[in-house]
């Protein structure tokens, strides 16, 4: 303590050992200072835990607001209504976030919308935040503080439902998180190819040897002087050789598709009776939906269905997490809980009859090539087209022979392999191949960087 002066507000004192015959004394005054001052923390820390708890309680059960001074992004409180309200901007970057994760991953996400926000940055971890914490569900996440060897810790509590204004569906926000699990699931990066330009993403291969292809672009210009020709190329070509299959040029690839949609339309020209009934319609796309087997009285009814089994598994999800943090659990909550879950179950039993599918599923209203090409103009079109083919298990072979003449057959994936649906023969001419379907050039669609390669 010598050389160490200590001064207290409380009463005004300066203490210092400046006197030997006087230590004892000094240092006996400043213990008790030290130990008043300690047992006060620790009652203004008593209280303040408690009424934070009372707050927590009064909010779950009230809905009374208790932290309208620091609300979440995308929502403000307002004193003339005293409630919170969406901020609509930043509700907006959120519901914007929910769309992109349905169709890219959550890096590609954050990068799209920080294009777009001009509110804050968004990082992955701002992102999962939202979907762990459910705040745009309108659910407040509590956490408690515990302290542990010396280091405090958030441990959470529970959630309160119906807190803050929802900001995204129930629909929207479980459709994107479905989608999140399936990449992981099914091991398909978000990346996509610059533009979204490869329609034919994970669902093409090389009719020769099996193997996916990938999309690539050379340097080398053509003799109009425009850039070089973007190709479909066998994977096990590129990396080991071993496949003798031509390269295909994407012109040929987008017009065998056109071409498999034309001859759909002619053989439905061409049947009559129970086969006629089977193609369902003229579109390619529609017809390769009819597989799926999905009475359309039943969408509406199965929708809703989908949407109270949602809400029923975040209420059970809720209350069970909310459970593990009690000691004690009230006899109130374990009937609600009972009840849930024989709700649910009840729900997954209907859907389960009306549809052996929670999907879902992206539709395309386009029966002829004009309306193919205008859908692929947009890089939406073109994601709606790659997600079309995925959703509904389609899959793509081609092989260009001699003389230009490709290919095309398309499949569908089943347990017991692929089942062929079609096959066609389609010859191009050296310039101009679209011609046919009223395209000039696909490169006035959209144009890749020179060496360009996708991931596959």
């Amino acid at each position: 303590m010598r050389g160490i002066k200590l001064y207290t507000t409380i009463d005004t004192k300066l203490y210092e050992v400046s006197d030997p015959s006087r230590d004892l004394e000094t240092l006996l005054l400043i213990s008790v200072i030290a130990k008043r001052a300690n047992e006060e923390s620790q009652t203004k820390s008593i209280r303040r835990k408690s009424a934070y708890k009372k707050a927590k309680d009064a909010a779950a059960d009230s809905g009374k607001v208790f932290n309208k001074l620091s609300p979440p992004f995308g929502i403000r409180y307002d004193e003339s209504q005293q409630k919170f309200v969406e901020e609509p901007d930043e509700a907006d970057d959120i519901r914007k976030i929910f769309e992109l994760l349905k169709d890219f991953g959550v890096d590609e996400t954050c990068r799209r919308i920080n294009q777009i926000s001009t509110r804050r940055k968004w990082t992955n971890k701002a992102v999962f935040i939202l979907i762990k914490n459910k705040m745009p569900l309108g659910t407040l996440a509590v956490f408690s503080r515990l302290k542990k060897d010396g280091k405090e810790k958030r441990i959470f509590e529970r959630f309160i439902e119906n807190y803050y204004p929802q900001t995204v569906s129930d629909f929207d926000f479980y459709s994107a998180l479905k989608s999140i699990q399936e990449r992981k699931r099914d091991r398909v990066a978000g990346r996509y190819t610059l533009n979204n330009f490869n329609i034919f993403k994970k669902v093409v291969f090389c009719q020769v040897c099996g193997s996916s292809m990938i999309c690539t672009k050379t340097n080398v210009r053509s003799k109009t002087g425009n850039g070089g020709y973007t190709y479909l190329t066998c994977k096990d070509r590129i990396e080991t050789g071993n496949c003798a299959a031509k390269r295909i040029r994407f012109e040929y690839a987008f017009g065998g598709l056109l071409e498999l949609n034309e001859m759909t339309k002619l053989m439905k020209s061409n049947i009559s009776g129970q086969e006629k009934n089977a193609y369902g319609t003229a579109s390619l796309f529609q017809t390769l939906a009819n597989y799926k087997e999905v009475d359309h009285r039943d969408r509406l009814e199965i929708s809703e269905k989908i949407k109270a089994h949602s809400i029923a598994e975040n209420q059970l999800s809720n209350l069970t997490t909310s459970l593990n943090y009690d000691e004690k659990i009230p006899a109130v909550l374990v009937k609600k809980l009972s009840a849930l879950e024989d709700e649910i179950e009840t729900l997954k039993k209907e859907i389960a009859i009306l549809n052996e599918t929670h999907d879902e599923h992206t539709t395309l209203n386009a029966s002829t090539s004009a309306e193919i090409i205008d859908i692929f103009k947009s890089e939406k079109g073109r994601i709606s087209l790659n997600r079309f083919f995925m959703e509904n298990k389609i899959a793509f072979k081609f092989e260009l022979k001699e003389g230009r003449v490709l290919y095309a057959s398309i499949f569908r994936k089943t347990d017991k392999g692929l089942i062929g649906v079609l096959t066609v023969a389609i010859g191009f001419p050296l310039r101009k191949p679209l011609q046919k379907f009223g395209l000039e050039d696909l490169k006035d669609i959209i144009n890749l960087p020179p060496n360009y390669t996708d991931e596959q």
